[in-house]
């Protein structure tokens, strides 16, 4: 086999980013946009409207383990141009209809579709294609889906504004399909020799084989770890959907409360991008530990502090936290089972965390409803925080004795 040239590698990434920007930036970052005002027209509660998505959110991550099984050995190109027709028919469609069951029926088959390019497959993706520098392009790929919410959201909002939702909705839907193209046009594949070239950094695949042998030896608690990480994190992490609302509940304005937000979604790409780097240089795991640790100080700085400039800087700190659930979940899965069990492992640990995040935001927001006060949430975040270390400690420690 041969050895790829850069434009090679590059194209790689380009398509990845293109899935993940839909995936991740536009089939989850960018919807909240939509749904008060397209609840208002259909004269329906937000709850309700919104159900849709998160009925395509939880299909995208269980059908994902499913499709990750079988889609390197099928021919991945078919796969992913259907994928991309149902996920940009379906936003189109819901442009242009009233009914509420047919949100719904779109919903499923938008999830359907997405969970052809979903997190866990293009993660495998990565780590075959990339076996040196696999951080660096983990953090490039998925800080795309920051980028694009960011850019994506205020544009819809202003089509929705000046034109309606039901255009915004139209345009979402060929916006989608664009973001495809490049994989589809590369003729992308999830492994580099179904195009006869060997991955990147080749030398780096014995030492990940070996790790995925050790980690028969304790298998079930590497994964219930990695699990339990994923679940407590993305709990969390649904309460950067609440800045908002504990801005104004300590005295802020709503555009205040509203710029916290923002300022997470800019922690979200910084720290995306940076914890790939430290993790090629210091190891998945440290790194981890590392951001999970700049969270923690933030939820006790927003908890204990009233001041406007700390609030908005452990807002941006709390972005931390989606790389956590990307980022540095998917290179402590690949540095604690190998690359070896990673395409069997990470697709379940995704799932599990996938579910958990739309969960989150509701959890969080009954705890507040019915304690009347956001120290309730404070305090669970505590309790999630607390065990979250304890399992980390446990990764952190299993990895240092396989090193020995």
């Amino acid at each position: 086999m041969k050895t790829g040239t850069l434009k090679d590698y590059t194209m790689q990434i380009v398509s990845m980013c293109g899935l993940i920007s839909c995936s991740l930036g536009i089939c989850s970052n960018v919807q909240g946009v939509f749904f008060t005002e397209a609840a208002k027209d259909l004269h329906v509660m937000v709850g309700t409207f919104s159900m849709q998505n998160t009925v395509a959110c939880i299909i995208t991550y269980i059908l994902a383990i499913y499709f990750a099984e079988i889609a390197e050995k099928v021919n991945y190109q078919k796969m992913l141009l259907t994928g991309a027709v149902m996920t940009g028919i379906s936003f189109v469609a819901m442009g242009a209809i009233r009914n509420l069951i047919v949100f719904y029926i779109l919903g499923i088959v938008r999830g359907i579709g997405a969970s052809v390019f979903a997190v866990a497959i293009v993660t495998i993706g990565i780590q075959n294609w990339f076996k040196e520098k696999t951080g660096f392009v983990t953090s490039l790929v998925f800080c795309t889906s920051g980028i694009t919410g960011m850019v994506l959201s205020p544009l819809f909002a202003w089509i929705m504004e000046h034109f309606s939702w039901r255009v915004a909705y139209v345009i979402m839907g060929s916006i989608s399909f664009l973001l495809i193209l490049p994989a589809i046009c590369s003729g992308f594949t999830l492994k580099p020799q179904q195009k006869g070239m060997q991955p990147y950094g080749k030398e780096q695949a014995e030492k990940r084989e070996q790790a995925g042998a050790s980690v028969e030896k304790s298998a079930w608690g590497v994964f219930g770890a990695l699990a339990g990480i994923a679940v407590l994190y993305n709990l969390i992490l649904g309460f950067s959907q609440h800045l908002p609302g504990y801005g104004e509940s300590i005295g802020m304005s709503a555009t205040q409360g509203a710029f916290l937000l923002s300022l997470c979604m800019f922690g979200n790409v910084v720290f995306k991008l940076f914890s790939g780097i430290i993790s090629d240089r210091c190891g998945a795991v440290k790194t981890t530990n590392l951001m999970v640790g700049i969270n923690l100080v933030s939820v006790i700085l927003l908890f204990a502090l009233r001041v406007l400039w700390l609030q908005e800087t452990c807002a941006f700190l709390f972005g931390v936290m989606y790389s956590v659930i990307t980022v540095c979940l998917s290179l402590t899965t690949l540095e604690c089972c190998g690359g070896t069990e990673y395409s069997r492992v990470f697709p379940k640990i995704s799932m599990v965390g996938g579910i958990a995040n739309p969960v989150a935001v509701s959890l969080l927001g009954y705890v507040y409803d019915l304690s009347g006060s956001y120290n309730a949430v404070f305090l669970l975040l505590f309790v999630f925080h607390a065990v979250g270390i304890l399992l980390l400690l446990y990764l952190y420690n299993r990895s240092r004795r396989y090193a020995e």
